[in-house]
């Protein structure tokens, strides 16, 4: 409790003299350590409050030092974890109310909460889809996991898929739906979008091709991760729009950024007989959307988009797309020269400290990989798990190619 107090007086001292300054980002910060303060989350998650309180007084050092750039980086890094200081708040709520009307002490009788994994999303870059229940963290490896997400206005189906990383016929599946469902705002639905963590780096950014997925990586553990559209696997016989492998720096960042369009992209333009335009300017109708990042890939972006529900596919030129929302906290978090690599990983496994085995396998849609099922088996013999397994369920898992992480644990039978 003194490490606390103490805490916030000299944390109040920084924003201070942040709001003092007349900066923006300190006085948003500022805003943000007083919600959290009046939020659980100080009590409930203490290391990631500690974390919090840590970026602002890096804050403050730089203030110190005349980096007034660096300090608000530091401030907007912040305001990114203290928003997500009262996601977890929220989520806190949510599965207390839900464990009260289940145990009875609610007014209303309600189904058994699902079994969730880990909820460790994009981190709740969503407020209204929500855990229903508290999870249960198996691995630092697993992220995502089973949970419920509220609809809001205007959305389809498909948008929620593409918001949530998950396959549209996944999601209809698992609450009783037609893939061309309508859904109304309110309106609960379940989904399970737990995965494996393909490679661990201290700092930086990983992107999956096969699971159409980006993680950032803080301190050597997952700060966040976000479904992305990547490119084209295929268009005729020609597979010029596939997004390379390879490691990269992100170079340059532009919020509201032009578009200055490929010869690549204008000649299939004039092929598709459509008007061949050179330079787009910002705006909304702008397909890189309001931010992007230049890496030193040749051609390849890291950018938001105007088309939302194309996000979990392969429908690019190559770049990465990101959510709206996702990719404003991915430009704020993300600084210059900040590395990253990008991998062909379509079998993943994990084998948890109490033995159980974890399998996700998704679609090899780049046609990089001979025999799907022999990696499986090459993969699980890797981690030394050929002999924990049920193959039953591995065939299961590799004939759905879902891109989950599955639990496909050999279970003992009793004497």
């Amino acid at each position: 409790m003194m490490r606390y107090a103490l805490t916030i007086l000299a944390v109040t001292l920084v924003l201070t003299r942040a709001v003092a300054a007349a900066s923006p980002p300190g006085s948003k910060a500022a805003a943000m350590l007083r919600k959290v303060q009046e939020s659980a989350s100080v009590k409930n998650h203490p290391e990631e409050f500690n974390n919090f309180i840590d970026v602002i007084t890096s804050a403050e050092i730089k203030l110190q030092e005349g980096d007034h750039a660096g300090a608000e980086q530091m401030f907007l890094l912040a305001i990114v974890k203290g928003g997500i200081l009262l996601d977890h708040a929220r989520e806190d709520n949510v599965q207390q109310a839900v464990f009260r009307q289940w145990s009875g002490l609610g007014t209303t009788a309600v189904d058994p909460p699902p079994r969730q994994i880990e909820q460790q999303l994009m981190p709740a870059a969503e407020p209204a889809a929500s855990a229903a229940a508290a999870p249960r963290k198996v691995s630092a490896r697993i992220v995502g996991g089973e949970g419920m997400y509220v609809t809001r206005k205007r959305e389809s189906l498909k948008l929620i898929a593409s918001r949530l990383g998950v396959r549209l016929r996944d999601l209809a599946r698992m609450n009783g739906l037609k893939t061309d469902a309508t859904v109304t705002a309110g309106q609960s639905l379940r989904y399970n979008n737990r995965r494996i963590v393909p490679r661990s780096i201290r700092n930086g950014i990983v992107v999956n091709i096969p699971d159409r997925n980006l993680y950032v990586f803080r301190n050597g553990r997952v700060f966040a991760n976000y479904p992305v559209a990547l490119g084209i696997s295929k268009k005729g016989d020609s597979t010029i729009w596939r997004t390379p492998t390879g490691k990269f720096r992100i170079v340059e960042k532009k919020e509201n950024p032009a578009w200055r369009i490929p010869v690549s992209i204008q000649k299939e333009m004039e092929e598709n007989g459509e008007e061949v335009v050179a330079f787009v300017p910002p705006g909304t109708k702008n397909p890189l959307g309001k931010y992007a990042m230049r890496t030193t890939l040749a051609g390849i972006l890291i950018h938001s988009t105007t088309r939302p529900a194309s996000i979990n596919s392969y429908s690019s030129h190559g770049c990465i797309r990101v959510m709206p929302e996702h990719m404003e906290r991915l430009f704020r978090t993300v600084t210059i020269p900040t590395a990253g690599e990008i991998i062909y990983q379509p079998v993943k496994v994990e084998v948890t400290e109490n033995r159980q085995v974890f399998l996700e396998v998704n679609r090899d849609s780049y046609e990089m990989v001979e025999d799907l099922a022999a990696e499986v088996k090459r993969v699980l013999k890797k981690y030394h798990a050929a002999n924990l397994v049920s193959w039953q369920k591995v065939q299961q898992v590799v004939a759905e190619k879902a891109g989950i992480a599955e639990d496909v644990t050999l279970q003992s039978t009793p004497d």
